[in-house]
């Protein structure tokens, strides 16, 4: 077996443990909006420019940097709590000259107000302690996108579907504050 066998297994094993840990403690799985629904989002909901958009759970940044390269926005920050992810943010934002700020950080002990849009992707009870943060400090109007889960006691806007093509599809629900 080479060395560079052996180190990138070694690697594998470590980032699966990080994840497993991280999840231990946060009770947040890692979940990934699929690149290839923001297509059908981003057709049917106009993300207008210079407004402050929040990614509150953002992963790897995917959506962040889809959001940016559709439209320009005033501010574009992400709330992680992986280091390892905010790192990776944080290089891709520099090498890529992107308006991206990425914060390691709970989001439910910070301030948002100045928001105008928030995208979520969180696991439902989350979701809800988001949804009310942000009614709480947020202006009237201001807009939350949920992926596959409703906010339970909250009406919708606007309902689209991730995929189309999928009868069996996930939606993304969008309210207003």
């Amino acid at each position: 077996m080479n060395i560079l066998y052996k180190i990138t297994i070694i690697l594998g094993v470590l980032f699966l443990l990080y994840h497993v840990v991280l999840h231990r403690l946060t009770k947040v799985p890692i979940t990934i909006t699929p690149k290839k629904y923001y297509k059908n989002l981003f057709a049917n909901f106009d993300f207008k420019d210079n407004l402050i958009f929040y990614e509150l759970g953002c992963g790897w940044g995917d959506f962040m940097f889809a959001v940016n390269k559709l439209s320009r926005p005033k501010k574009t920050i992400g709330y992680e709590l992986s280091l390892i992810h905010v790192l990776f943010i944080k290089t891709k934002s520099f090498l890529t000259k992107s308006n991206i700020e990425v914060k390691n950080k709970n989001f439910l002990h910070t301030d948002l107000s100045d928001g105008d849009i928030f995208y979520l992707f969180l696991v439902k009870p989350v979701v809800k302690k988001a949804w009310e943060k942000i009614k709480k400090e947020c202006q009237p109007g201001t807009i939350v996108i949920t992926l596959a889960d409703k906010i339970d006691g909250a009406e919708y806007l606007k309902k689209i579907p991730s995929n189309p093509k999928n009868p069996k599809t996930s939606y993304f629900y969008i309210y207003k504050v």
